[in-house]
């Protein structure tokens, strides 16, 4: 089901962005930034209607059709422009065979991924998925309702409302659409490199940023550990560049409108990379004046001013919307730490860190405006995530973007687009030393065989992946996927077998149990906290009441407690159920100390309760009501 979804979804955007991008005015195809466009266009119209009136799947319809009517007719009176234009008309370049056969091959690379994955790894997505569930059925985003509207919180709704959107339209299920758009936004953002380049020099460095996208492990990472949000809003901040950089070359008003609508759908997305965004366009304002082209002030107030204002006034009415919660006491408990030096180097794989180095010194060299940008956000990266001279040297000045930095995600997530811009930068550089037409000679003799071989490891990857999993086991130190195919099935038995409004008790986890909710789609007692969560204490007083019967769940007695709170199902994950069964979980972590403090061993015995569904230690109970409980008990 998921790889099919991936392959649809994959088509029909590919196909919109085709239609997109005979629309723009470009040096060619560029149809992955065709792709970020459009969906700039939907967050962007969808929230700037759904806090004027309210966000509903029908309204998010609206967006879509009317985006791709809109796309339709662009397409056509493109072709018919060109068809009557003059045979000075420059021609529309495709991507060539060879470029388009590796990003063809990355997306199938992340459909490998996906294959094998029961639900995304770690514990992002829980959250992300939560948030769309709540989004879905109590159409607010603002709050956890319907299940707990007195809980408010603050975060980004244009990941979570696209997600939404799909859930209430298509089957797959929360889960599997994060997935499958998730891979698909972190396959496009090596497209819109590849694009990028091409618009500032031409194919050589759109194959270098391309190549340097890839290199750069950051993107893999987050995919892996389901940095969603991260990875959409990094697609609409490197559209963002692009647009800018066309417009600086170009002085087209449309270009600046673009970057103004790729810019708002940034904060949309998600407020992290939104500040590293902040932290590198600022201060390259004023260090633009150091290139060697320098523009026009006009021109130079467009940027600092106009993009940036319009892009304003279309997060306006959200912001408006969500003003009293911006005032509040949501704050980001994270703080900067000489450490994250690891994250800004391991988490990209390290050597896109050596080889962006040398795109430094390019760049020092060269001062083109887009390597003075990226040696400059590259610069406030460091500074807001790991060294903190700003904080104790102005911390009255910086405050207000500090309360709500998250300097491990600016370690991790900062330096992608950077590390991209400036690695790329660094291979053609590194390829002119050697020269130019032998590596474009070795490139075109070396190409097709490698990624005959790239497809051929995909492929045996897929196919051996037990055995590979296996292998794994004792080298491997990540947590995995924290629930496993069986826990799925259980989870989907619930939302297919069982009333919408019944309540169930899941694990406390923490982890184990918080994939409940989203793929059951049901109220639970246990679901993703979030620091930016508000008004949480009946809801921790309750959690933490219920954790009594996970310590002794054969006390009659808990019937009672069971009953106060209105829980009818009780769900044990397979990591408890069978422990047996670890060896085949995408896991590679046994259960946190705290999580192993509530053995399920016993809920079998309970008297309260009977087994309802089963699948290789993954179980579902019910709650015995109280009339049946003497008859049912031994």
């Amino acid at each position: 089901m998921s790889i099919l979804a991936y392959l649809i979804l994959t088509v029909v955007l590919l196909g919109i962005g085709t239609l997109i991008a005979s629309i723009l005015p470009t040096n060619g195809a560029r149809i992955g930034l065709g792709v970020v466009l459009y969906l700039a266009l939907i967050v962007d119209a969808t929230w700037f209607i759904a806090p004027l009136t309210e966000w509903s799947p029908f309204l998010m319809d609206m967006v879509w059709l009317v985006a791709f009517a809109l796309a339709v007719i662009g397409a056509a009176a493109a072709a018919l422009y060109y068809q009557k234009a003059s045979p000075n008309q420059p021609a529309w370049r495709w991507p060539s065979r060879r470029d388009i056969t590796f990003l063809l091959l990355v997306i199938a690379l992340f459909g490998a991924m996906i294959w094998v994955m029961p639900v995304p790894l770690d514990t992002d997505a829980q959250g992300f998925g939560y948030l769309a569930l709540t989004l879905r059925d109590g159409k607010d985003f603002t709050s956890l309702a319907p299940w707990h509207p007195e809980i408010d919180y603050l975060y980004s709704p244009g990941y979570i409302s696209l997600i939404a959107h799909l859930s209430a339209r298509f089957d797959p299920g929360i889960h599997t659409l994060q997935l499958v758009f998730s891979a698909l936004t972190a396959a496009l953002f090596v497209w819109l490199a590849y694009d990028l380049g091409n618009e500032l020099e031409g194919p050589r460095l759109g194959r270098g940023m391309m190549l340097a996208s890839v290199i750069g492990l950051g993107l893999f990472t987050a995919f892996m550990d389901s940095h969603y949000t991260a990875l959409l809003a990094l697609d609409f901040s490197l559209a963002f560049i692009l647009f800018v950089m066309r417009f600086l070359k170009r002085w087209r008003w449309s270009d600046a409108l673009l970057a103004s609508i790729c810019l708002a759908a940034v904060p949309l997305t998600q407020p992290d990379t939104t500040i590293a965004l902040i932290i590198g366009y600022v201060p390259w304002l004023l260090a633009i004046w150091l290139s060697r082209t320098r523009p026009s002030f006009r021109a130079w107030m467009v940027l600092a001013a106009v993009i940036p204002l319009v892009a304003l006034g279309i997060i306006a009415p959200w912001l408006i919307e969500i003003s009293n919660l911006l005032g509040s006491d949501i704050e980001s408990p994270f703080s900067v730490d000489l450490d994250h030096w690891k994250t800004l180097v391991l988490m990209h794989g390290g050597l896109i860190t050596l080889v962006a180095l040398i795109g430094v010194f390019v760049g020092l060299w060269r001062r083109t405006p887009e390597q003075w940008f990226m040696i400059v956000w590259l610069i406030g990266i460091v500074e807001f995530s790991t060294l903190g001279l700003l904080e104790k040297t102005f911390p009255d000045l910086v405050g207000p973007l500090l309360k709500y930095d998250y300097p491990f995600s600016l370690a991790w997530h900062g330096p992608i687009i950077p590390y991209t811009v400036l690695g790329g930068t660094a291979l053609v550089w590194l390829a002119d030393r050697l020269g130019a037409e032998r590596v474009d000679r070795w490139i075109r003799r070396l190409a097709w065989p490698a990624m005959g071989m790239i497809a051929a490891v995909l492929v045996a990857g897929v196919a051996f992946f037990d055995q590979l999993l296996d292998f794994s086991k004792d080298y491997l130190h990540i947590y995995g996927a924290f629930s496993s195919s069986s826990d799925v099935d259980t989870m989907l038995w619930l939302r297919d077998n069982t009333p919408g409004d019944v309540r169930i008790l899941n694990h406390p986890g923490p982890h184990e149990g918080d994939w409940v909710p989203v793929i059951a789609e049901r109220n639970t007692v246990y679901f993703r906290p979030q620091p930016f969560f508000r008004d949480t204490h009946f809801v921790d007083a309750e959690q933490t009441a219920l954790r009594d019967f996970w310590q002794n769940p054969t006390d009659p007695t808990q019937a009672a407690l069971l009953d106060a709170y209105d829980i009818q199902y009780v769900l044990v994950p397979q990591v408890f159920g069978d422990a047996a069964r670890f060896e085949d979980m995408l896991r590679w972590h046994d259960p946190i100390a705290e999580a192993a403090s509530y053995p399920a061993d016993q809920i079998g015995s309970a008297p309260y309760l009977r087994l309802v569904y089963e699948k290789d230690g993954a179980q579902v109970y019910e709650v015995i009501p109280p009339g049946q409980r003497v008859e049912s008990s031994p």
